[in-house]
């Protein structure tokens, strides 16, 4: 029931409309906050993935809620959900339109995950 469930979900993210993305967006960013199964925040994580496609410009206006939510999701205590909001967060920022920024978006990911790269990120950004 789960695979179906799963799987429906994802189909009806990949043709839904932005006006419907900004429906159920909150409810997305709630579940995958609140929710005690992994699995569900895994595939709320894979839905907001979807978004990219199909509604970049929605996600966009919504990055200062998303960045922190995946932050704080990639130090979840299940690897899987760790996994896939660092993934999320990659797709997510392809919304970003800013041309000086997205040379820098993996470094920016990857210091979120490991703080000690923090440094060497912020001095490659500050020579752009």
């Amino acid at each position: 029931l789960r695979k179906t469930s799963s799987k429906a979900a994802k189909a009806f993210a990949k043709i839904v409309t932005v006006p419907a993305v900004g429906f159920v967006f909150d409810d997305i960013v709630n579940q995958s906050q609140n929710s005690p199964m992994w699995q569900c925040k895994v595939l709320c994580l894979e839905l907001l993935s979807i978004f990219v496609e199909n509604a970049p410009e929605y996600l966009s206006h919504r990055m200062t809620e998303l960045v922190p939510l995946l932050s704080a999701l990639m130090w979840d205590s299940k690897k899987q959900v760790k996994e896939q909001a660092q993934t999320t967060l990659q797709e997510v920022c392809r919304c970003i339109d800013n041309n000086d920024i997205q040379p820098f978006v993996p470094a920016l990911v990857s210091a979120i995950a490991h703080p000690e790269e923090v440094e060497e990120c912020v001095h490659a950004l500050s020579a752009t």
